[in-house]
């Protein structure tokens, strides 16, 4: 057999190859369609036979595979089969029972925590045990009364961007939204993370440079084809960032970030560096210093930890303050009732205000959770799986091990729960007596729930009414060349983008208010 095998040319080698392929594909979807414990659940066939129809909606059409699934659910009801090993749910009453917390175990899915780049993250963590004691490390940092600690910082990085548009205003110079907010973000978490001395200070870069928002748009944008190719990602990380800003300036700042990230999670781990270059309490150096056995504390797993924690930390808070301030400036009569609510807790545009202050005010809390709906911070679905656990939804019986979803972006528009979804509407938050259709609080999940809630939420709320209360108290805006196209979800890159060409949320200060 051997010497027949050798005696073969290059051209039948590779035949011979294909053949055993395309029999290999053939049986697998014979296999997923006919034998496969999920055989059973409504769902195309298409979906059902491999994972191809996904990454050409995903990958090849960038972004669009969520459009698919709100298909299928129109044709087969509230529970699909979306590709051969997982099902979507489509039922916010069911939301409860899959992102469970307490007791219940819920690992994560391994194929799909690929796209997150970084595979030891908490994010990442497939295992409930394991993350469990990887969340137990961080939470600490983000329970409220470590975020209300930590508002002198937020103050400092908020007044940051005020002074960056006071200096727009006296250029009379045009600015983004989206990347004064990312720079806000990215400043505030680099400084918690690493402290003062490794702050990235993006705020202090003339005109509120769009690179870093961009740097962290492109890595979401990619995240969907690193799901598919999870090892392309390492020979990309070996090759110096300048290399890859001359073809791509987006990714190469990605790049230049990871370079940055890993340069200060090197120097906390150099024991001589800390002891000279680290005063401040940071995330990292109380991580270091921890409870966290050895193996958690090796350079790659804390490295991908703080990838993640700048990654989400910047684009989240970055989402949801460019939408809101779209909203407001696209609704004059929103804007003047928000501001009436200002006026009257900081009469002077300087006016000392705390996070816990301003959560009072109804109307500033209406407008975040508004945004909180509407503005798609996570619009991909979010797998879990429960490893000994029968999951029950209507009729069916779902077999343990299966990686069950459901997408909060789809929650936050359906027209039963929010009648006028696609309107942004503060006053369904209000118990004011009016006519305003009535938002369902129960089913208002933008940083999901359960044990794998998203960490910063507390941090996440405090940026949001520090930040939004002060710089519409204290400037007039003009939106320039910007309309609904640049703040509607066409894209699902984990959290939502806008189309393609969009130049984002860009604006004047045409005034500074007394």
């Amino acid at each position: 057999m051997l010497p027949m095998f050798l005696n073969l040319s290059m051209f039948d080698l590779i035949l011979e190859a294909l053949c055993l392929c395309t029999t290999y594909i053939a049986v697998r979807a014979l296999y997923n369609l006919f034998f496969h414990p999920l055989a059973g659940f409504p769902g195309p066939k298409l979906t059902a036979s491999s994972k191809l129809y996904e990454f050409y909606y995903d990958v090849l059409r960038g972004g669009q595979f969520f459009y698919e699934i709100q298909r299928m659910h129109e044709l087969y009801g509230p529970i699909v089969r979306i590709n051969p090993d997982e099902l979507h749910i489509n039922d916010a009453t069911y939301y409860g029972t899959l992102y469970a917390g307490g007791g219940q175990i819920r690992d994560k899915y391994q194929w799909f925590t690929n796209a997150a780049g970084s595979p030891t993250s908490t994010f990442a963590t497939v295992g409930h045990d394991l993350h469990r004691t990887r969340r137990s490390a961080l939470n600490p940092f983000f329970s409220k009364a470590s975020v209300v600690k930590l508002e002198p910082l937020i103050h400092e990085k908020v007044e940051g961007i005020c002074a960056g548009m006071d200096a727009q205003f006296q250029q009379e110079a045009l600015f983004d939204f989206g990347a004064a907010y990312m720079s806000f973000a990215l400043d505030t978490v680099s400084h918690y993370a690493f402290g003062a001395a490794e702050c990235w200070n993006c705020l202090l870069e003339p005109g509120f440079s769009a690179d870093w928002k961009e740097a962290i748009v492109s890595s979401f944008e990619n995240a969907t084809l690193i799901r598919y190719i999870p090892w392309l990602l390492m020979p990309l990380k070996m090759i110096p960032y300048q290399w890859i800003t001359r073809v791509h300036r987006a990714m190469g700042m990605y790049f230049k970030s990871y370079t940055l990230i890993k340069g200060h999670v090197l120097s906390f781990l150099d024991a001589e560096h800390v002891k000279v270059a680290h005063h401040d309490v940071t995330i990292f150096s109380e991580l270091r210093n921890g409870k966290l056995p050895a193996i958690e504390q090796e350079p790659r797993r804390l490295i991908d930890e703080a990838n993640i924690l700048m990654i989400a930390g910047g684009e989240a808070i970055t989402q949801l303050l460019t939408i809101v301030s779209y909203h407001l400036l696209d609704n004059p009569h929103i804007l003047v009732r928000l501001r009436e609510e200002l006026d009257n807790v900081m009469p002077r545009p300087d006016s000392p205000i705390t996070w816990c202050e301003l959560e009072k005010l109804p109307y500033l809390t209406a407008v975040i959770q508004e945004g909180l709906r509407i503005s798609a911070i996570v619009t991909t679905r979010l797998p879990r799986v429960a490893p000994h656990e029968v999951l029950k939804y209507q009729s069916f019986e779902i077999p343990p091990g299966t990686p069950v979803s459901m997408t909060s972006h789809f929650i936050h528009l359906d027209p039963v729960l929010w009648p006028e979804p696609l309107k942004f509407l503060p006053g369904r938050w209000m118990d004011d007596g009016t006519d305003t259709p009535r938002g369902n609080r129960e089913y208002l999940v933008p940083f999901s729930k359960g044990s794998r809630g998203c960490v910063g939420i507390n941090l996440a709320h405090a940026q949001a009414y520090l930040a939004i209360a002060r710089v519409f108290r204290r400037f007039d805006f003009e939106l320039f060349q910007t309309d609904r196209r640049d703040v509607t979800i066409v894209r699902d890159c984990f959290n939502g983008q806008p189309y393609k060409g969009s130049k984002g949320v860009r604006a004047h200060v045409v005034g500074l208010r007394a």
